[in-house]
């Protein structure tokens, strides 16, 4: 954070230095004060302050802009670059995701231009360029334009590596490793693990130091369990997920705010894997240490990480109710609804469709401990919410179904059995009029 500091301090100077000399009528420094201009927006974004960030990076592309009009390779460079700096500057302020893909559109044109006046010094670029901007394409989604930016992309490295292995080679596997994400979102498995597993070749060349690449390794092996998870190859999944676990620690230990994220989720998805080969004890651990990183990281940046906090206390419960901890499971159970409960006032569209599932645990805890009459509570306002939210939205009918059974269960433990059937049957009704296969009273709600 020092260091980044001192950067700003001196990138502010320049920029002051060479504004001084443009605004004296030095046309000859107006390159200097754009490429300072861009520095300063570079270190304002490292540093978060990325609204003053935007702002010095636009004006380094309009000064790039004017220049670049005598085509210049190097200026036409200079101004992609900066481009692609306000891309980022913008994706990262949130709500201006067409913006940022329009900045990144013209810094992938531009780059193209180049790569075809000059290959060899500029191909490399196009291709980072590309890979940047199948994330723009996500963010709003155009899947397919992502899919074939990424494509293009790892076809760029192939065909550099014959030519620059040392420089090409991470590049590559990178790459690929954002191609097996989009085929793995659009359900693609087995292609998924294809890119997955020649993406992990190139990364393992990934020298300890190099934290970026580490990092991407162990992002790929995650995924690549995630793939082999899905595909039912569990114990080649659990290897996977092991060694990404096992990378995820040593890098957070090294740089706590820039991996602990990715350590959490790991972390969850280990427990995944555990519950689906029935070791429940090593479940157990996954989930506690999961909820430790979620419990920091919501901390730190409560606006992100308190909704995965709540999900991942609300599996640490299940897990424990699973166990017959029911004692233990209680509180963590209220928890994750108090804090389900707070988002979903602050924004009920986002974040009401987790509060169901949060009381519907919480209600089957106090029917195991015997308090039958706040179990009922419970389920009646988890039925409530999600009457509502299947009254707006057809595609949440399972979530009443979900908190209809729930709402059986405590009635006939009060034996209230003639309102248990009324419940009953209403499920029943959900299930066979949308062609849910899934008992009510079987439901996993978590």
């Amino acid at each position: 954070m020092a260091k980044k500091k001192v950067d700003l301090l001196e990138a502010q100077a320049q920029v002051e230095k060479y504004r001084a000399l443009v605004e004296s009528h030095t046309s000859e420094n107006v390159l200097e004060l754009a490429l300072s201009l861009r520095s300063l927006g570079r270190c304002l974004g490292e540093l978060n302050h990325t609204e003053l960030a935007i702002q010095a990076t636009e004006e380094s592309v309009g000064l790039l802009r004017h220049l670049a009009k005598s085509g210049s390779e190097d200026r036409l460079a200079d101004l992609a670059k900066s481009l692609n700096n306000l891309a980022v500057g913008l994706e990262d302020l949130g709500g201006r995701e067409a913006d940022a893909l329009e900045a990144m559109e013209e810094t992938v044109y531009l780059f193209r231009q180049l790569a075809q006046r000059n290959p060899d010094q500029y191909a490399s670029a196009l291709g980072i360029a590309l890979m940047e901007i199948t994330q723009n394409y996500s963010d709003v989604g155009r899947w397919d334009e992502s899919a074939s930016a990424s494509r293009e992309a790892v076809e760029i490295f192939r065909a550099l590596m014959p030519k620059k292995p040392e420089k090409t080679r991470m590049l590559l596997g990178r790459s690929l490793y954002t191609l097996g994400k989009l085929q793995f979102h659009s359900n693609r498995y087995t292609q998924a693990l294809e890119a997955f597993e020649e993406g992990e070749r190139f990364l393992r060349a990934a020298q300890p130091s190099e934290s970026k690449d580490v990092s991407k390794l162990a992002l790929s092996l995650l995924w690549k369990s995630q793939a082999l998870g899905n595909l039912s190859r569990l114990e080649e999944a659990h290897r996977s997920i092991l060694e990404a676990v096992g990378l995820l620690r040593h890098l957070t230990l090294a740089a706590p705010w820039d991996h602990r994220a990715d350590l959490a989720y790991a972390l969850f998805y280990q427990s995944q894997v555990y519950e689906c080969m029935e070791r429940k004890d090593e479940e157990l651990k996954s989930l506690r240490e999961s909820l430790a990183c979620y419990r920091l990281l919501a901390k730190w940046e409560p606006t992100t990480y308190l909704a995965p906090l709540a999900k991942s206390l609300n599996y640490l419960g299940n897990c424990l109710r699973g166990l017959e901890k029911f004692e233990e499971a209680l509180p963590i159970a209220f928890e994750s609804v108090e804090i389900r409960g707070r988002l979903a006032d602050q924004d009920p569209d986002l974040y009401q469709p987790a509060l169901p599932v949060g009381l519907n645990l919480l209600s089957k805890l106090l029917i195991n401990l015997g308090r039958k009459v706040e179990a009922l509570d419970a389920a009646e306002e988890a039925t409530q919410v999600s009457r509502h939210l299947a009254s707006l939205v057809k595609g949440y009918k399972p979530l009443l179904a979900q908190s209809l059974s729930c709402h059986v269960g405590s009635l006939i433990e009060l034996g209230r059995k003639d309102e248990a059937r009324k419940s009953i049957r209403e499920a029943i009704e959900i299930n066979e009029r949308y062609g849910y296969s899934t008992p009510p009273n079987e439901i996993d709600d978590r």
